[in-house]
């Protein structure tokens, strides 16, 4: 079936999960049924209290979907708050727990179910939520943050499987405040930034000793080798670093696919990409100029790689129709010319803004992951920070300090300060 044929559209959708389910049943398989049973009913009488839908249901499990966010965060906190105090009860023959996880995004509807991106990522939420809570994903916690008295916990990045998702617990009375992924290496990366650090200083105390910025000097790299150390101000020094240590990024036009006269969103949506990735000292981002003049050239694919030298392409098209639209985008590796990286969000002309920075954060992230610094490091270390902000600060810092000279000391050295200022707050959670 062609993409065109597909019945798509944007949902809510409330996945739901018993905890421990398997244990319950092999202990006392016709109790656990008859509380299930009890505990489903409360669940469906809210689903429809709340204006949702069961499309799907799998033995402990339930997937229902929503017209609006907030009905589906209320439906899910209060059927925990009710869970939790049956739970309480001394008459309760068995003690039931669940978790909860709620998405918004692109569905696929077939007959009265729905499948895709949107019901995966509601799942993986909802195995990532603990026991008696509701995980959210970003896209839910936007529409809801300003209209509900719920606060909400940021868990930072999340990948698990093939989807990779920015979360958020909400904070309830019965929860505990969580860290974000792999929290337990924040205390070691903090070591780690201490240790990098004090290492700096020498070099570049050593730099100092040696007069380090005059022509011919040695300079140690990370590696171990060395190599002569030109002026920092040379050409042929900036052109060495560059091809170094950042791959060179170009951001087509993106094509408006519909009404002509709103071909100025194209222009908003390039634009907000080369901003967003231009905060990644990593990556050397061509400017928009540059990137109509290359489209205008003609040359394409892998060409590009040969005639300008660029390592990644970011293309798209915006589809707008009446008053809503799609943004689809795409990263090319031009060494093998494959895509390394696509996503596509529906929006309207509200929420078009908060649509394109959010797919701006996740281009920036997947370069940062998979173009410079490596898929199981980048994923590891992306683990350890709760916002795709805090982890460019760190690799902002690295790449300042891998430079090793003045200019990569000093700014390294005010990068750090940030730093250390934001672990011990994403270790206090």
């Amino acid at each position: 079936m062609s993409e065109e044929k597909l019945n798509r559209k944007v949902a809510v959708i409330l996945g739901t999960d018993v905890v421990g389910y398997s244990k319950h049943i092999e202990a006392d398989e016709n109790l656990t049924l008859r509380t299930y049973e009890a505990r489903e009913s409360v669940l469906l009488a809210l689903i429809e209290e709340y204006g949702g839908r069961v499309f799907n249901t799998g033995g402990d499990s339930v997937l229902a979907e929503f017209p609006s966010a907030v009905d589906a965060l209320e439906c899910a906190t209060s059927f925990q708050t009710r869970m939790v105090e049956a739970n309480k009860q001394p008459d309760s023959p068995m003690k039931m727990r669940f978790r909860l996880g709620i998405n918004m995004g692109d569905v696929v509807k077939r007959g009265d179910n729905l499948l895709g991106d949107g019901v995966n990522i509601a799942a993986r939420l909802e195995a990532l939520s603990q026991p008696d809570g509701v995980s959210i994903s970003k896209s839910v916690h936007d529409m809801v943050a300003q209209k509900t008295r719920h606060k909400f916990h940021d868990l930072g990045l999340q990948k698990v499987k093939e989807n990779a998702f920015h979360a958020f617990d909400v904070i309830m009375p019965h929860t505990q405040k969580r860290q974000g992924a792999d929290g337990t290496k924040k205390p070691l990366l903090m070591a780690a930034l201490a240790a990098v650090a004090v290492i700096g200083a020498i070099f570049f105390y050593v730099f100092q000793e040696q007069g380090a910025s005059k022509p011919g000097n040695q300079v140690i790299s990370l590696n171990g080798s060395s190599a002569d150390q030109t002026s920092e101000n040379s050409p042929s020094a900036k052109t060495s670093a560059n091809k170094m240590s950042a791959p060179t990024i170009l951001v087509m036009p993106i094509d408006v696919i519909g009404q002509s006269e709103v071909e100025g969103i194209g222009k908003g949506v390039t634009e907000s990409l080369i901003a967003t990735l231009s905060k990644f000292v990593g990556v050397t981002v061509l400017s928009s100029s540059t990137s109509y003049h290359v489209a205008e050239s003609g040359i394409a694919g892998m060409n590009l790689k040969t005639a300008f030298g660029i390592d990644h392409v970011v293309s798209g098209t915006v589809q707008y129709l009446g008053d809503a639209g799609r943004i689809n985008l795409e990263l090319v590796d031009l060494d093998d010319g494959t895509v390394s990286w696509s996503d596509k969000r529906d929006f309207t002309a509200e929420s078009l803004f908060r649509v394109q920075d959010e797919l701006s954060q996740l281009l920036l992230a997947d370069l940062a992951i998979n173009a410079v610094v490596g898929v199981n490091q980048g994923a590891n270390w992306a683990n350890s920070f709760n916002t795709i902000e805090d982890y460019m600060l760190f690799l902002n810092w690295r790449q300042e300090w891998r430079r090793l000279n003045r200019q990569g000391y000093f700014a390294s050295e005010k990068l750090l300060k940030q730093l250390v200022k934001v672990i011990p707050q994403e270790n206090s959670a």
